[in-house]
């Protein structure tokens, strides 16, 4: 580190160092004789007092000249510098302050945000007024995102509160990146008040090396945590009059066996559901029963007791449950009465048939399962419907006609990559196997019995052998070839039969055992699962289903906050934008004119849930050498590190004990060193 000085005018005075020198050269002062009757036995004794004196004479002038040039050192103000410290070029002074959950932690009784919001702005008080500055947290708010001057940065920093939103230091570092670029001709200046949760704050990339980067870690005492981490339904969907069970999923992070007390608030009711031990560093699932008899909107909440990490403790969901569940047959110009009989003794499901001729798409949308039944030609229009309706979640089931057009057919089937039909074969054929393990069987039959009468076919097509990954067999023949197939189509469900629905060719129809609870199921078999919650800061785009159009805009979200969301529209969905406008959890509901839509409920991210720290060395490894860290952040004097990185480190106090050192050791000389 090379050493400069800040007033280096006053090294002339170093020219005054001659005065004592030329002093010692011409001994300026008086002899004084002295008579001795005879001299010669003091020869030896005179010339070894002279040697003494004359290095007693050298040292106390040496001290002295050292003296007057650590004194004059002192008023020049020596620095030790780095290479360019001393440019004279503007700063940009960056300063990222952590506000996520993990700061509510105190150190020394006091809350770790108030200690990095105190530092930051210990930070900014210590640069000059001409840099610019960028403070950034967790929310990463459109406001935040540019270069102000420092009154504005102070206004900042001091307006910061705890966050639900949570983002990985990395990526807080490239937006630092990113905004930078406009300020090229600035020396950058990088800090990360932070408790470097290890979750967040791993870094894949070195920091470029030209930015200055200081870590200041802000420790609190590391705590065990247990935290609700997920929930959902043991089937694709909630339903009326039936027991529904939620399961739910609770993890220790800790390194000690937790006991927690589970409660679940539903329907304005409290109900303790018990006590649950978790072993450490584990995740169980509990399954919590729930029967619903009411359609419509329903809120719930599960609760557990654990401290002092809280923010984990609640979990809430709120789910739909349909007055109808809607289901259309496609036919070729012939109502099929089976098909109505199927479902006319439960209402809760709504059955309507279509000619293929007649068909509005406009209603797939709404529609949880859609039949084509022995339709002959699939059109172009029909297949962009169908393939655009499953893709998007629906559930199709196709019974080919024996008249199937294959070409159309396999245009269809084509655009989903899933078998395509081959060739049509006659003869008789029997089902011998019931896949009672995927959703549509599982639970249908208390025991497997031997008798259970499975369908038998005249017709049926084969379908090409491709090899499909997504593939499931519910029903197969005695020679191995699937009776009905189950193809997971992006989000949606594809049934494919081989068989004609036609009682002619297949007796599917009348066998209840099969038939029923068959078409039952694949209604519900959403393939798109509706979720119970969202998370704060990640799902800010929400797709739903169609909402009523309105010319007056008025959708409102209402719960713990209520604000304007964005209402928008792309390849046949719906999505509703929540973004940076949910600050807190809890149950919201989207209203259109002060009549209630939906409900959506919305949790903290648990990403900080694991209470631990990352090591902080290896974070400043993986940033670069230029990456400096500030341990004891409490007790440090961040004014006098600032100055010492923008000026260098200051030697004058170094100067002025040496010439104090100097003239002290001249006074021992003289005092002690007698001739």
């Amino acid at each position: 580190m090379p050493m400069q000085f800040i007033y280096p005018y006053f090294l002339w005075a170093l020219t005054a160092m001659a005065i004592p020198l030329i002093i010692h050269l011409f001994h300026f002062r008086r002899f004084k004789k002295i008579y001795f009757s005879n001299v010669h036995l003091l020869k030896e004794i005179k010339e070894e007092t002279s040697t003494r004196s004359r290095l007693r004479n050298l040292l106390i002038l040496l001290a002295r000249m050292a003296a007057l040039a650590f004194l004059i050192f002192a008023f020049a103000q020596p620095i030790l510098t780095n290479n360019n410290v001393q440019d004279n070029a503007p700063r940009a002074i960056e300063i990222f302050v952590d506000n996520s959950f993990s700061m509510q932690a105190e150190m020394a009784e006091v809350p770790l945000l108030t200690i990095a919001k105190d530092k930051a702005l210990e930070i900014l008080l210590s640069h000059e007024e001409r840099d610019r500055y960028l403070i950034l947290s967790h929310d990463l708010e459109a406001k935040h995102q540019r270069y102000v001057d420092q009154k504005t940065a102070v206004s900042f920093v001091e307006a910061l509160q705890i966050s639900p939103t949570v983002t990985h230091l990395e990526n807080v570092s490239r937006v630092f990146d990113r905004l930078g670029r406009n300020l090229k001709d600035f020396k950058h200046q990088r800090y990360f008040l932070s408790d470097f949760q290890a979750n967040i704050s791993s870094f894949n990339s070195p920091i470029d090396s030209s930015i200055d980067v200081t870590l200041l870690p802000i420790h609190a005492v590391q705590e065990n945590n247990v935290g609700i981490s997920d929930m959902s339904w043991e089937a694709p969907i909630a339903m009326k009059d039936q027991s529904n069970r939620l399961a739910v999923s609770i993890t220790n992070y800790g390194q000690e066996l937790e006991e927690v007390e589970l409660r679940l608030l539903y329907q304005d009711q409290d109900r303790p559901l018990g006590t649950v031990q978790i072993p450490p560093n584990t995740t169980i699932t509990d399954s919590v029963t729930i029967h619903v008899d009411e359609t419509g909107w329903h809120q719930l909440e599960l609760v557990i007791n654990d401290y002092p990490v809280q923010f984990d403790n609640r979990l809430f969901g709120s789910f739909e449950i349909r007055e109808q569940i809607d289901i259309l047959s496609i036919h070729n110009g012939q109502i099929n009465e089976f098909l109505d009989r199927a479902f006319e003794s439960i209402g809760y499901y709504h059955l309507r048939q279509t000619s293929v001729n007649t068909i509005r798409y406009e209603t797939f949308d709404d529609q949880e399962l859609i039949v084509l039944d022995d339709v002959n030609e699939i059109s172009s229009g029909l297949t962009q419907e169908l393939e655009r309706y499953i893709r998007h979640g629906g559930n199709l089931l196709i019974f080919p006609s024996i008249l199937a057009d294959v070409r159309g057919y396999n245009t269809l089937l084509d655009k989903l990559n899933v078998d395509q039909l081959a060739t049509l074969y006659e003869g008789k054929k029997e089902v011998s196997r019931i896949n009672t393990e995927e959703f549509v069987f599982r639970n249908v039959y208390e025991t497997k019995r031997k008798n259970l009468r499975l369908p038998q076919t005249t017709k049926n097509w084969s379908l090409s052998d491709r090899p499909i990954s997504t593939r499931e067999a519910l029903l197969t023949y005695r020679d191995g070839q699937g009776y009905l197939n189950k193809y997971q189509v992006e989000k949606g469900n594809l049934y494919l039969s081989v068989a004609p629905l036609s009682s002619t060719y297949n007796d599917l129809v009348i066998n209840a055992e099969i038939w029923i609870p068959m078409l039952y199921k694949m209604a519900l078999s959403s393939g798109v699962r509706k979720p119970l919650y969202y998370t704060i800061g990640i799902d800010d785009i929400i797709p739903t289903s169609r909402l009523p159009k309105t010319n007056t805009g008025g959708y409102v979200m209402k719960g713990k906050e209520e604000f304007i969301p964005g209402i928008s529209g792309a390849m046949g969905e719906t999505y509703i934008d929540v973004r940076d406008q949910i600050k807190e959890a809890g149950h919201y509901t989207l209203s259109l004119d002060d009549t209630d839509l939906q409900t959506l409920s919305f949790n903290y991210d648990r990403v900080e849930s694991e209470v631990s720290y990352a090591d902080i060395e290896e974070i400043q490894r993986s940033m670069g050498q230029q990456t400096k860290i500030i341990s004891n952040v409490l007790k440090a004097d961040l004014s006098q590190v600032i100055r010492e990185q923008r000026q260098g480190v200051p030697l004058w106090k170094w100067s002025l004990i040496l010439a104090l050192l100097m003239l002290l050791i001249e006074t021992l000389l003289i005092k002690y060193w007698k001739t």
